[in-house]
């Protein structure tokens, strides 16, 4: 199974109303789609989840699945995540995916007082040549490439990704706070 594969309009549609008693519209539509990325994510190379995140960025904000349920492995708890300044920082160990070093995230607060994920900050435990899967991803966009002491910046025009810094030992994704929509989950 591949990406296209996948039917990503839970990502982005609203959930609208709440339901009480029972499964909500919502949730049962999108239940087997929602599966498959799920089990998508939890058996592709890491390559493949970088590519569905960028994929997913490419014109609207989607709903936040990036970390949550989907890389975490059965060694995670809610203590596991830690803080260094402005970050919570996710170690390694509790990621499915054996590259990662570390995930570590900046979580803002919308107008509605919601949470949502301004910055992903991937370190690896070695290179990982991304650079493909980035160019790849943003070809249908406009943006600036700058390339300096082993760091390669897009800055991307009209994207909920605003840059992407791709470094030795990391991959940094900025959100566009002017494409952030709260949805749900």
């Amino acid at each position: 199974m591949g990406i296209q594969d996948l039917n990503l309009g839970f990502l982005y549609e609203e959930k609208k109303g709440m339901i009480l008693g029972k499964e909500h519209p919502f949730d049962k539509k999108w239940r087997d789609e929602r599966v498959k990325f799920i089990n998508y994510i939890k058996n592709t190379t890491i390559s493949n989840y970088f590519k569905l995140i960028l994929s997913a960025h490419s014109d609207r904000y989607p709903r936040d699945y990036w970390i949550g349920g989907s890389i975490l492995n059965d060694k995670y708890s809610m203590d596991s995540v830690k803080f260094d300044g402005e970050y919570h920082v996710l170690d390694g160990k509790y990621l499915i995916y054996d590259e990662l070093k570390k995930v570590k995230r900046i979580i803002k607060k919308d107008n509605n007082d919601f949470d949502y994920t301004l910055e992903y900050i991937y370190e690896f435990k070695n290179f990982l040549n991304l650079a493909q899967i980035i160019e790849e991803s943003l070809k249908k966009k406009e943006y600036n490439k700058t390339e300096e002491d082993f760091l390669v910046t897009y800055n991307v025009f009209d994207s909920p990704l605003d840059v992407i810094v791709l470094g030795r030992d990391f991959l940094k994704l900025r959100i566009n706070e002017d494409f952030y929509k709260y949805r749900r989950i």
